[in-house]
């Protein structure tokens, strides 16, 4: 894929590496270092559905948040996620190349601080693709967000190979 391998225009103060796997598509999906994330397991990360956004959001305005949309490089954002499902960026990166990048409609949520909360594969997705993509930021850094998100009564979790339920 060309824009795979447009996506070579990597920062130096980009966090992301290439690794090599047999299933990736033609070029090495970019990923971050282990080092350059909180390192914290797919199973123990939340995630909300986006049918539940309207409420997370009026949950976090009550604690305090405030929140602002965006779209931002994908460059300019940092992974609280440490392990990450090639196949689940593979597949969203063709999702968007065949359907001009409506896989990464629905807004990563972001620490006031740049780390992602919900939305990593749709990031590396993004990264991969040279994209930018939209964000909802919230005014919370990352342990305190994090916190809040995982206290959320509609939040879930999976696994790093688990499919959706």
């Amino acid at each position: 894929y060309d824009a795979v391998s447009n996506s070579e225009k990597v920062g130096a103060d980009t966090r992301l590496m290439a690794t090599t796997d047999a299933h990736q598509m033609n070029e090495a999906i970019k990923k971050p270092r282990p080092e350059d994330t909180l390192g914290i397991k797919r199973a123990d990360m939340p995630q909300v559905q986006s049918r539940h956004y309207p409420e997370l959001f009026d949950y976090l305005v009550d604690a305090g948040a405030t929140l602002a949309q965006a779209t931002v490089a994908a460059t300019s954002l940092k992974a609280v996620q440490g392990e990450f499902s090639d196949d689940g960026v593979e597949k969203m990166m063709k999702t968007a190349l065949d359907s001009n990048g409506t896989s990464r409609s629905k807004p990563l949520l972001v620490s006031s601080d740049n780390y992602i909360i919900d939305g990593h594969h749709r990031w590396l997705a993004s990264y991969n693709l040279g994209k930018d993509i939209p964000i909802v930021k919230i005014s919370l850094p990352v342990k305190e967000l994090l916190q809040l998100v995982r206290d959320f009564k509609h939040t879930t979790y999976r696994g790093i190979y688990e499919e959706p339920s």
